[in-house]
């Protein structure tokens, strides 16, 4: 690419002008930097959606996405982060619910009448 830049470069007859070797300068260095920009070695990985369903039945997936979405890995945005996200929130609301209420007969104080 660079070799073929300096022979057109040559070729331009000097009584061309400047402004025309300015012109093919130009066009020629914004094609290269296309060039450049347009090999890109990022490979799009286009990965499964889950629903909530699967996060909350499996808890070894829902960790393995939990923190890709927390370091960043996938964008907050990406359904998968999403998902898990709910079905986190719901396995929490569940195990508190779950959770008996605290007895609290044993912290109120019996009076003699309440005795009889």
């Amino acid at each position: 690419m660079i070799k073929l830049y300096f022979v057109i470069i040559k070729k331009i007859k000097p009584k061309g002008d400047k402004e025309m070797k300015r012109i093919i300068l130009g066009s020629l260095a914004s094609i290269m930097v296309l060039s450049f920009t347009a090999c890109d070695d990022k490979k799009v990985v286009i990965e499964k959606n889950y629903t909530v369903e699967d996060f909350t039945k499996d808890k070894k997936l829902r960790m393995e996405y939990f923190k890709k979405c927390k370091k960043g890995e996938l964008h907050p945005d990406n359904l998968n982060c999403i998902n898990v996200k709910k079905a986190q929130h719901r396995i929490t609301l569940n195990n508190t619910k779950s959770k008996p209420e605290h007895d609290l007969s044993k912290y109120i104080v019996k009076t003699p009448k309440d005795k009889k």
